[in-house]
């Protein structure tokens, strides 16, 4: 007697069951991502006592979409949306100027101290910043810049020089060590 089924062996089997298992959990944990974002959103559609309501509703009904515009204009979101633009642009142009620059001068030009210099910008980079922030903020006092804009972005740009500093004011004060 000639079967006209084709068998399925067991490596099939587990392989096919294999990936029934991994896709199920790839998309439970997309469930897990965006179950958060969609409460979000709706919520934002919601009135307030909609959003506090004790039976919780995934839909809000109606939508409130006057709630953008209200969320827009409630506090001066542009400014904080520019602020945000240019803080963020600025830090990241300097990160990228300043690090190539050195990366460049590491790779390609060689003297007897290279090594030594790669392995001081490595180690200044390794100060937990706990440390650097009391003698940073005295530095942006001196230098006026409290409350503004200015220390968010321009350590960026001299990020190398700001460590070296730091860390020489911290390491040359004798008062933190013991005996």
């Amino acid at each position: 007697m000639i079967s006209i089924a084709p068998k399925t062996s067991t490596k099939q089997l587990r392989k096919i069951l294999r990936g029934t298992i991994l896709y199920g959990l790839i998309c439970l944990g997309a469930a897990v991502l965006i179950i958060p974002i969609f409460w979000m959103v709706s919520s934002s559609l919601k009135s307030w006592s909609e959003v506090l309501a004790v039976p919780l509703t995934w839909l809000p009904h109606p939508p409130k979409w006057s709630n953008y515009p209200q969320g827009w204009t409630a506090l001066p979101f542009n400014t904080f949306l520019m602020n945000s633009c240019l803080v963020t642009g600025l830090a990241v142009l300097g990160d990228v100027v300043v690090s190539s620059l050195v990366a460049f001068g590491f790779a390609r030009l060689r003297s007897r101290k290279s090594g030594f210099l790669f392995m001081m910008v490595l180690a200044t980079m390794m100060i937990p910043y706990q440390v650097i922030i009391i003698p940073q903020f005295i530095l942006f006092k001196f230098l006026g810049w409290v409350d503004s804009l200015k220390p968010l972005f321009v350590p960026a740009f001299f990020w190398l020089a700001l460590l070296h500093f730091s860390s020489a004011t911290v390491f040359h004060d004798h008062s933190w060590r013991v005996g």
